[in-house]
């Protein structure tokens, strides 16, 4: 804070530097346990291997085995980024500009770091993403679209809304050229270059051996690193394809470990899914998205895992031994599900568990929050059931649904 002093003789108004005692408040993170703990303190430390000491009135450590998530206080999950991008084959998204496509690998100018470049594998890119094409209504759902759909060769769309199928040979800041099914070579200008879509049938989706963590930003970028800690006011982590990372902590939001001892349902096969329409329209369920196929949203939150459902449905999943809780938030989408009501229900082993005065779901802003013990139990079955409105706008969202070991 900085004070302003007029003195009485009209010397100039001064304004000094800050005052002692008014330093930056520390950044405050809530720690989600896999005991179910939620614990708020400033970052301390985290360690390569997950373990995480917060500070504050009540200073606590955690094992990394412990850690299922860090969340920045009052802060929302922002949406996906819209801008110029990579999607990667395990779904990370990472703004930036491609500068450079061989057959081998992307040279790619991040804004993780705009002083580094990132070299990345081309098997592990899904989707290079510039712009929208013309006569594109819902720029979000198709992006969405080309991350999860396959492809038996790469794609490029044009500005105007023009496709071009073939196999990618390179892209410059200058053009991009194409072998099309003929054999022949198209060039075109960069300019025009919309999106490439890659082949999926050629991707690998970049893995950890151990556990690791998924970073989301402030900028809206997912990204997995195989290991992270801090150092000093910032994080210093290494990508799943080895690339070095450092950001300043302040642009982080959450950090979540994957494959440690919480298991997420989107991750897993279900065993069966029952759907009952109203009338005669059919939902599948949604992995990671909602029914209608967006991002899932919830109470102005952005949420990576999650599973999409309409009523009315069941969705059962087997158990293997080892799983001690299940736990998600549960809400109408923001999206598309503005206008619905439905009753949501959780049944181990076929029988249905206490979720609390109210099952029914009637405003999106409203989540509820469920943690059911499972240990011991071969079945996991997750229901929405038809509210007041009947199927109006039924579009229930089960984020962060996982099983804790």
């Amino acid at each position: 804070m900085q004070v302003g002093i007029c003195l009485i003789c009209f010397s100039p108004i001064v304004f000094p530097g800050p005052i002692l005692g008014d330093e930056p408040k520390p950044l405050l993170f809530t720690l989600h346990s896999a005991g179910g703990e939620d614990v708020v303190g400033s970052m301390e430390k985290l360690s390569d291997e997950w373990s995480v000491s917060l500070g504050g009135a009540s200073s606590r450590s955690f094992p990394g085995r412990d850690v299922v998530s860090l969340r920045r206080q009052n802060m929302l999950l922002p949406p996906m980024p819209r801008a110029e991008q990579v999607i990667l084959a395990n779904g990370d998204r990472i703004p930036g500009k491609v500068l450079k496509i061989t057959e081998e690998q992307a040279q790619f100018q991040s804004q993780l770091d705009e002083t580094r470049e990132m070299i990345l594998p081309l098997t592990a890119l899904s989707v290079f993403w510039s712009s929208a094409p013309e006569g594109v209504d819902d720029a979000d759902l198709l992006r969405r679209r080309l991350a999860t759909e396959s492809r038996r060769s790469d794609m490029l769309w044009l500005r105007n809304g023009d496709r071009i199928e073939g196999s990618l040979v390179g892209l410059d800041e200058k053009e991009a050229r194409i072998r099309a099914a003929t054999g022949k070579e198209i060039k075109l200008q960069r300019q025009k270059l919309a999106i490439v879509a890659f082949n999926t049938e050629l991707a690998r989706a970049p893995r950890a051996r151990g556990p690791y963590g998924r970073l989301v930003l402030t900028d809206g970028c997912r990204i997995s690193v195989a290991a992270a800690h801090t150092d000093g006011n910032a994080l210093a982590g290494k990508t799943l394809w080895g690339t070095a990372v450092r950001l300043p902590l302040e642009r982080l939001i959450v950090l979540s470990i994957h494959r440690g001892r919480a298991v997420y349902l989107s991750d897993l096969k279900p065993r069966r899914y029952e759907h009952t329409p109203y009338l005669d329209l059919r939902w599948p369920y949604r992995l990671d998205a909602s029914v209608a196929g967006y991002d899932l949203r919830v109470a102005s939150n952005t949420f990576d895992k999650g599973i999409g459902l309409h009523a009315e449905s069941k969705l059962t999943y087997d158990l293997s031994a080892g799983y001690q809780w299940f736990e998600a938030l549960v809400g109408l989408d923001d999206h598309t599900g503005r206008e619905g009501t439905a009753v949501i229900e959780v049944l181990v082993a076929g029988k249905p568990q206490d979720l609390g005065a109210s099952r029914e779901l009637s405003r999106p802003g409203d989540p509820k929050s469920i943690r059911v013990n499972v240990a011991g139990a071969r079945e996991l079955t997750l229901a929405v059931k038809f509210g007041r409105r009947g199927d109006v706008q039924d579009h229930v969202d089960w984020v962060d649904a996982r099983l804790i070991k």
